[in-house]
C-alpha cells in the first residue's frame, strides 16, 4: 500500500463520505442474514445518476439475452434515467443499505466506472483487506493515458475489459495486470455504433476535465485552481466565443453542440462559456451516445471519447492548448499518440482549430486513408458482438 498516495487522497473526503460508514458498518453487522439472497448475482452499475455507458448496455444486453442469469442494475432512484432501467430488470438505490449488502456479497461487481457505494470508504476497505470483491472492470473509455490509480496495485481488479489490442498489451505491461486478468472483448455500447443517421452539419465539442480545478489533493502552486481564471475555461472561451467561429457557422448553417464535462456540475454555468449560436447540452438530459451517433465530427482535448467517433469514422479535432500542464498533472502519456495518429488533427490555438474545422465543412466532413487505416488497425473487433464477449469472459473467470 502507497501510504503518501492515500494521506494525499484524504484531503478530498468530506463528511458525505464519512458518513457513508454507518451504512458500510451496518451492511457488514446485516452480510451473515441478508447476504446469501446476493451471492450469484451480478451487480451492474456506471456512475450513480447515470445509465448511458457501458454499464447499462451491458444490463440490457444480460437481461435480454441471458435473463437466467441474475443481474441487479445499482442507480440513484431520483435520476433521470431510472425509469429507462426499471423498465429492464432490478434496481438497487446506489449508496444505499441494501447496495453495501450486495457490494460484500454479491457474485461479480461489474461497472464501468468503479462499483463503490462510495469510493473513498469502499477503497479505504478494500486496501485494508476488509473487503475482496470480484470487480468486472468495463471502462468508460479505452486506457490510452497512465492513470496512477488504474495500476494492479492500486485497485484489485478481477476482470479488465479492453477494446483494442494496443490498449491490451499497454495495460497487461505498463498497469501490471496479469495476462488473465486483461480480455480484447470490445466496449458494449459499441454494439450500438454500427447503425446511424448523420444531422446535417452537427459538430460536438466535449472537453475533458482537469483533477487540479476541483481536488484538493490534486493541487500545484503552478497551476491555477481558480476555475473561471484558469487557462482551462479562457482557451474555451476563447474557441467557443470568437467572432470567427460565430461566422463560420452562420455561413454553412452548423449546429454547435457544446457538452460540459459532469465536473462542471454545481460550479459553473456552462452556459457562460459559449456563444450565442452555441447550444449547451443538457447533462442530466442528454443522450450523449445519440449526440454522437448523429453529429458530423467532435472537437475534443484528451477525451478518450473521440474512440466512439472514430469507431464511427468520423473527423476528430484536438484542442490541446496545456499538453505539458496535462502531461504532467493530470495523466502520464500512455501508449496512444494525439500528434502521431492518423485519427485527428491536433491544435493548440483556437484560431487553428476553426481553421481546421473549415477544411472539414468545405470537403464534406471526410476522413483521410491514413485514418481508415489506423481504423482497421485499432478497431480489430468491429462487430456487434462486443457484449457477448463480455458475457462469455465474465462467465468463464474462476
Amino acid at each position: 500500500m502507497n501510504i503518501k498516495y492515500y494521506l494525499r487522497k484524504a484531503k478530498d473526503v468530506n463528511l458525505k463520505d464519512a458518513a457513508s460508514a454507518f451504512p458500510m458498518i451496518a451492511a457488514l453487522i446485516c452480510t451473515p442474514f441478508a447476504g446469501k439472497k446476493y451471492r450469484n448475482i451480478w451487480a451492474i452499475s456506471e456512475r450513480k445518476e447515470e445509465a448511458r455507458d457501458n454499464g447499462y448496455h451491458f444490463f440490457k444486453y444480460m437481461t435480454g439475452n441471458h435473463p437466467e442469469q441474475k443481474c441487479i442494475y445499482v442507480i440513484d432512484k431520483n435520476c433521470s434515467d431510472y425509469e429507462k432501467v426499471r423498465a429492464l430488470g432490478d434496481i438497487v438505490q446506489f449508496g444505499s443499505l441494501e447496495h453495501w449488502i450486495m457490494y460484500f456479497n454479491c457474485r461479480y461487481l461489474i461497472s464501468s466506472q468503479r462499483f463503490l457505494p462510495n469510493a473513498y470508504m469502499g477503497t479505504l476497505i478494500e486496501r485494508m483487506g476488509l473487503s475482496n470483491p470480484r470487480h468486472v472492470f468495463l471502462q468508460h473509455g479505452i486506457t490510452i493515458n497512465k492513470p496512477e490509480y488504474l495500476r494492479a496495485d492500486r485497485w484489485k481488479v478481477r476482470l479488465f475489459t479492453t477494446a483494442t489490442p494496443q490498449e491490451t498489451d499497454f495495460i497487461r505491461k505498463e498497469l501490471g495486470y496479469e495476462r488473465d486478468q486483461v480480455s480484447c472483448t470490445g466496449f458494449a455500447r459499441f454494439d450500438a455504433l454500427h447503425e446511424f443517421e448523420v444531422r446535417k452539419n452537427r459538430i460536438l465539442i466535449m472537453p475533458t476535465w482537469r483533477k487540479w480545478l476541483r481536488l484538493k489533493s490534486e493541487a500545484h502552486s503552478d497551476v491555477t485552481t481558480d476555475l473561471m481564471s484558469s487557462q482551462y475555461i479562457k482557451e474555451w472561451q476563447k474557441l467557443l466565443q470568437s467572432d470567427e467561429l460565430a461566422e463560420l457557422i452562420k455561413e454553412n448553417d452548423l449546429e454547435i453542440v457544446f457538452i460540459p464535462h459532469p465536473n462542471m456540475k454545481g460550479i459553473l454555468n456552462p452556459s457562460n462559456i459559449v456563444g450565442d449560436k452555441i447550444t449547451v447540452a443538457d447533462l442530466e438530459n442528454a443522450d450523449l451516445q445519440g449526440l454522437m451517433k448523429t453529429s458530423e465530427m467532435i472537437i475534443t482535448d484528451y477525451s478518450s471519447v473521440f474512440f466512439d467517433m472514430a469507431y464511427m469514422k468520423k473527423p476528430i479535432i484536438f484542442f490541446q492548448f496545456d499538453e505539458k500542464d496535462f502531461r504532467r498533472y493530470h495523466y502520464e502519456e500512455g501508449w496512444y499518440s494525439y500528434r502521431d495518429s492518423g485519427f485527428g488533427d491536433v491544435c493548440t490555438e483556437a484560431s487553428e482549430v476553426i481553421g481546421t474545422l473549415r477544411k472539414y465543412v468545405q470537403n464534406g466532413y471526410k476522413v483521410s486513408d491514413e485514418y481508415l487505416n489506423e481504423h482497421r488497425e485499432t478497431f480489430t473487433l468491429y462487430d456487434t458482438l462486443n457484449s457477448e464477449r463480455i458475457y462469455e469472459a465474465v462467465r468463464s473467470l474462476k
